[in-house]
Formats: structure tokens, sequence, C-alpha cells
């Protein structure tokens, strides 16, 4: 974006950088005050801080771990093992909850590549459940297919720790 930015926009641009999540209905108990505008997101916000707008709460996460991308190679062979290639944002790979899912093969239905944005992955995830998917079996980052996974095609799913 290259206008200028106004105070007005300043402040709409400020909320919609920040990670936003509702919060259970909460009364905020610390008192309001105005924060400079040079103040560092880090020092402005405080860890467990909550955000009022209106009526609503939110909770503010300081660099939550993220999932911003993750693939699968194309053409996975039975014996030989597999490794997403994930890229994470205050996340470590090890430290990462991994699930590996087979369905049946559909042709002309795509492929098993990952998502690009978390956006997709949420609503993979949410189809996932209802899809046909089952758990293949691994819960590392490395899955190595079997022969029973001839035909399927692979997901793996990646859930990001601090």
């Amino acid at each position: 974006m290259h206008s200028k930015l106004t105070k007005h926009n300043k402040r709409t641009v400020f909320l919609m950088l920040l990670f936003l999540f509702p919060a259970p209905r909460t009364v905020c108990c610390v008192p309001c005050r105005l924060i400079d505008a040079a103040t560092p997101n880090g020092q402005a916000w405080p860890q467990a801080a909550l955000l009022r707008v209106g009526s609503q709460v939110f909770d503010v996460l300081l660099n939550p771990p993220t999932v911003e991308t993750l693939a699968l190679p194309g053409f996975p062979m039975a014996g030989y093992p597999v490794l997403p290639v994930a890229a994470l944002a205050f996340s470590d790979e090890e430290l990462c909850k991994w699930r590996w899912l087979r369905k049946p093969h559909v042709p002309g239905k795509g492929g098993s590549s990952g998502s690009s944005s978390k956006d997709k992955a949420a609503a993979a995830a949410a189809a996932a459940a209802v899809a046909g998917w089952e758990d293949a079996g691994c819960s590392s980052m490395c899955y190595t297919p079997t022969q029973q996974d001839i035909g399927y095609t692979l997901r793996v799913e990646c859930t990001p720790a601090a």
C-alpha cells in the first residue's frame, strides 16, 4: 500500500495487523490508558493482554506459532520416506504436532499438495473430518508410505507449537 496513512487509518491498519482471537466473556480489570504511537508492539501489548473493541473482547497473541506454507512432494512411493516442506513462523518443526491422513484417490480431483494459506488450511482441515480421510497411523514429520497406501492420496497436518 503506497497511500499516506492518516491518524484514522493508522489505527485501522494497526488493528488489521494484529492476530485477534475472540476471548471468552471476561471483564477487563486493567485500567485503560492511551499508549504512545511510537511504542513497539512487544512493549505495548504485554502477555495475556485483552483488546476491547466496542462490546467484543479479543485475546492479543504476540508472535503466535504459525504454519505459513505446507506442501508434499507430488509423487510419493511406497517404501520411501516422505518429508513435507513447511515454512513456520515462531515455531520449530520438532515442537509441532504432525498427523498423516489418507483417502482413496479419485482421478481428476487433484493431488495432495499442502495449503499455501491459513484460510485454505483451516477449510481443508474442516473438510478432512467429513470427506473420508482416515488416519495413516503416523504422528511424526516424516512418513514412509507402505504397500497399503498405494491408490490413496496422502495428506499431512501440522499444528505449530511455541
